[in-house]
């Protein structure tokens, strides 16, 4: 979505703004609603920040996925999924997308920068996770990296990826 000094400025800025909301404990429609006021009293419409926000309940495996302006997030799972983004980078016009997932054990999550899919296909990221499906999270994450190299082409965005596997 966004590179460079400015899109890690705005991000760097995001990701303060959350930690210091955790400290207090709010919820987190109550964080990315005061985000969404923070950056709209700022008048800040042009961030390059995006937010990919997940929350797992380990005892019911239940998670929630939020998602403003990022990139896919893929579940490999019994049926995978593909969960999209409608709204641009912060884009605070109540376009906070929002998914529940029932998890299962073994299951596979990826979340991505945009720059990562532009280097690998969803086909390949598919065959590195299926053919790894019982290798841990960082192995996994360093097979998808390792395959980005091996393609050879010039990196023109950052390729960024969090690997989690359900227990």
């Amino acid at each position: 979505m966004g590179s460079g000094i400015d899109a890690y400025n705005s991000s760097k800025e995001i990701l303060s703004i959350l930690s210091n909301m955790l400290n207090y404990h709010f919820s987190t429609k109550t964080m990315l609603n005061f985000l969404s006021y923070i950056y709209e009293i700022k008048g800040n419409y042009e961030s390059y920040a995006t937010l990919d926000l997940l929350e797992i309940n380990e005892i019911t495996k239940v998670a929630s996925l939020f998602k403003l302006g990022s990139a896919s997030t893929l579940l490999f799972s019994d049926i995978d999924k593909i969960y999209e983004n409608s709204s641009l980078p912060l884009d605070y016009t109540d376009l906070i997308d929002s998914f529940a997932i029932n998890l299962k054990t073994n299951d596979i999550i990826l979340l991505l920068t945009d720059g990562f899919t532009d280097y690998l296909s969803y086909q390949e990221i598919k065959e590195i996770i299926y053919n790894n499906k019982f290798a841990s999270a960082s192995l996994i994450a360093d097979m998808l990296c390792n395959k980005i190299k091996q393609n050879n082409k010039v990196l023109n965005d950052d390729c960024s990826v969090i690997v989690i596997k359900v227990n």
